[in-house]
């Protein structure tokens, strides 16, 4: 895998630091207790967090701020968000569709 950062950013954010991660993954079965512990982290996030509130944690604020100093919009959740499907919590109160159940 590579992973190329542009000109562009590097310019101007030039402290940037990036990570990438790449695994082989095989899904279980339904797993109960994984899915009550998930469950009650979604409970969680829909009680502490909003959407502005998670514009405020620092790697989402630091991603906007670049975000806007390319001259882009950023989105009103951040893309690196929408993996976990925080906006789907966040605005129904549902895990999405791949849950197993």
């Amino acid at each position: 895998m590579k992973v190329f950062v542009s000109n562009e950013i590097e310019q101007i954010c030039p402290e940037f630091v990036g990570a990438c991660l790449e695994a082989e993954v095989v899904n279980s079965p339904y797993h109960a207790d994984l899915w009550a512990e998930i469950e009650a982290l979604g409970e969680k996030f829909r009680r502490e967090l909003t959407t502005e509130s998670l514009k405020e944690l620092t790697s989402i604020s630091a991603t906007r701020r670049v975000y806007k100093a390319c001259g882009k919009r950023p989105l009103p959740l951040p893309s690196s968000l929408r993996g976990v499907d925080t906006s789907r919590v966040a605005r129904k109160g549902t895990l999405s569709a791949r849950h197993p159940r």
